[in-house]
């Protein structure tokens, strides 16, 4: 959704609680985002979900806390 957008520096809430295959696989491509996305409220993850979510993402500060405990293939 946001691959390669260089210029994205902060990121929206995402509100989804239940995830499908590959829903946030690669959005935040990019290089500027320092703070990732809240995902505390997911309650259901998917196949790739959130694979490579923040790839590429240089000036993360800290990781995103992924509390779920049951994974799917290449879901993190």
């Amino acid at each position: 959704m946001f691959n390669a957008c260089t210029n994205l520096s902060t990121i929206t809430e995402l509100p989804a609680t239940i995830l499908v295959a590959s829903c946030y696989e690669y959005m935040f491509d990019t290089t500027n985002i320092t703070i990732p996305v809240n995902l505390d409220h997911v309650t259901q993850l998917a196949d790739y979900c959130y694979r490579n979510m923040y790839a590429n993402c240089q000036k993360l500060t800290y990781a995103p806390n992924l509390p779920l405990t049951t994974l799917y293939t290449g879901c993190y």
